[in-house]
Formats: C-alpha cells, sequence, structure tokens
C-alpha cells in the first residue's frame, strides 16, 4: 500500500509553490529592469536646455542609487519567497494508513491532522489553466462528522494545494478503495 509513512509533496511541488509565491519578486525584479533601461538612455539628449550639467549630474546619481536600491530589494524579496515556500514544502507531512489521513504541517505552530476514512464524503481535484500547463491540480478532500462532545455536525476540508495529477489520482484511488465512496471518473 503507498503513503503508509509520512511523505512530502515533490520537487515539482515545490517549484510550482514559488512561481505562485514570487509575485512581488518578479514585478520587483521588473522594474530594476526597467531601471536599467533607462540608466542606458544618454541623459545629456533629454536635458538639452542650456545649463543642464546639474541636473544630467542629479538624475544619475538618483538613477545609480535606485538601481543599487532595487536591486538589494529583490534579491531581499526573493530570498523571502524561497524562504517562505521552502518552509511550507519542508514541513507539510501526509500519511494515508489504516486509520485516515494524516497531515502534518508548520514550523513553529505545528499541527497534526487526522481524519478517518468514515468522515471523508468526497474528493475533488481542481485544474486551472494555470495547474493544467505543468501537470499539477488542487486536491480537496471534503469531510464531514459529529463532534463527540454535543453532537453537532461539521464538515472540513483537508487541502492539497498543489500537487501532480498523477498523485492526485494515486490518493484518490487509496481513499475510494478505503471507503464506501464511488469514483465519479
Amino acid at each position: 500500500m503507498k503513503y503508509e509513512t509520512y511523505q512530502r509533496l515533490s520537487t515539482k511541488t515545490f517549484f510550482i509553490m514559488l512561481l505562485q509565491n514570487s509575485f512581488a519578486p518578479i514585478t520587483i525584479s521588473f522594474i530594476w529592469i526597467g531601471l536599467v533601461f533607462v540608466k542606458t538612455i544618454d541623459m545629456e539628449n533629454v536635458f538639452t536646455f542650456q545649463n543642464s550639467e546639474q541636473i544630467v549630474l542629479l538624475t544619475t546619481k538618483v538613477l545609480d542609487f535606485a538601481l543599487v536600491l532595487g536591486l538589494l530589494i529583490a534579491l531581499f524579496a526573493w530570498l523571502i519567497a524561497i524562504i517562505r515556500t521552502l518552509i511550507n514544502h519542508m514541513t507539510f507531512y501526509f500519511m494515508l494508513d489504516e486509520q485516515g489521513i494524516s497531515i502534518k504541517q508548520g514550523l513553529i505552530h505545528k499541527n497534526e491532522t487526522t481524519t478517518p476514512y468514515r468522515h471523508i464524503e468526497n474528493v475533488d481535484m481542481d485544474q486551472p489553466l494555470f495547474y493544467r500547463m505543468f501537470g499539477m491540480c488542487r486536491l480537496h478532500i471534503i469531510t464531514g462528522g459529529e463532534d463527540d462532545d454535543n453532537n453537532h455536525s461539521h464538515q472540513t476540508e483537508i487541502k492539497f494545494p498543489f500537487v501532480e495529477k498523477t498523485f492526485a489520482d494515486d490518493v484518490r484511488k487509496e481513499i475510494f478503495s478505503r471507503t464506501s465512496l464511488v469514483s465519479s471518473k
């Protein structure tokens, strides 16, 4: 049986998560590239009026400062995105054992959840265009159950945000083989 010990998500999942977490660093990098382009412009031809040497000198100094600062900010944003993605990826574990699905996640605030198979009501896969381009999908496991102390029913969702489609199919098959759910494929 697959996944009887705690597993991590694939390396491909890490890179897709990094791509999704990289909106700010990519934006900052494009702004920095724009500044590099502006720096290549000959400022003496832009400012053609009389006594424009001081404006050209000031503009050049401001652009030099903006390039250095922009590069530092871009590198810092990339570093934060990589560290954040690495922590999320390295601290997410899952297991499918005889009793249910167990998920461990978190670095500082550790959370471990085990959901018995009998509480699983549905397994959904969602594949937006971006995910399909990379053979990925989102896996949502819908659960329901009752609280033991006050007999209230509740519904929760176990989310695998980025997984390979083949992995999601394997997990679905494992869950369907252990529950009374019927595959809607």
